[in-house]
């Protein structure tokens, strides 16, 4: 039998991940955290305050979660059915929701009852938001209006009935307090 040669097979160095700063950057973060609500969630709304908690608006409810804690801090139920649109005012002191019975109503973030409720839509109030002064509330609603309410007062103050088909969606300025967009 005839010998043979060995053939030498070249090995190369295993490259490990590159590590650059979008890397480290990346790495830094850990796995999404996944909350089950029990209904379908209408808004999600953070804090323009520290801690910077966020209000999940979610069935006949509204949850504050803590930032790092992902757990929830408060809970507002004081809905007779389906609450929408849960929105922190700029200072993050207060939040004002709509609902499916077509009131509005606002809490005050560290207490348990409502502070106010507006009542005078006839349908769901889907949209809400605070205006640019901090002192009134614009919401809009399945019976075709935008209203603004005043919230010292607890009174009505203008009814918008240009829309021809449900209010969905709003928003207040931020800058200017005599403006806002809404839609359908």
């Amino acid at each position: 039998m005839a010998g043979y040669k060995p053939v030498a097979i070249q090995t190369y160095p295993i490259l490990g991940e590159k590590i650059t700063q979008d890397t480290l950057y990346w790495n830094n973060y850990k796995t999404p955290v996944q909350i089950k609500e029990f209904g379908a969630v209408s808004k999600v709304d953070f804090s323009p305050q520290p801690p910077y908690n966020y209000a999940v608006t979610a069935s006949s409810r509204i949850h504050i979660y803590g930032r790092y804690s992902q757990e929830p801090i408060k809970t507002f139920s004081r809905f007779k059915d389906t609450a929408y649109c849960a929105t922190y005012r700029q200072d993050g002191r207060l939040l004002v929701a709509g609902s499916e019975d077509g009131g509005v109503q606002l809490f005050d973030i560290t207490g348990r009852a409502p502070l106010r409720q507006f009542e005078g839509h006839t349908k769901a109030v889907h949209t809400v938001d605070f205006t640019a002064d901090k002192y009134h509330v614009v919401s809009g609603a399945d019976d075709y209006t935008v209203k603004l309410w005043d919230i010292p007062n607890s009174k009505e103050i203008l009814t918008f009935k240009e829309h021809s088909d449900y209010v969905r969606c709003g928003c207040a300025s931020k800058l200017n307090p005599d403006l806002f967009v809404t839609g359908w």
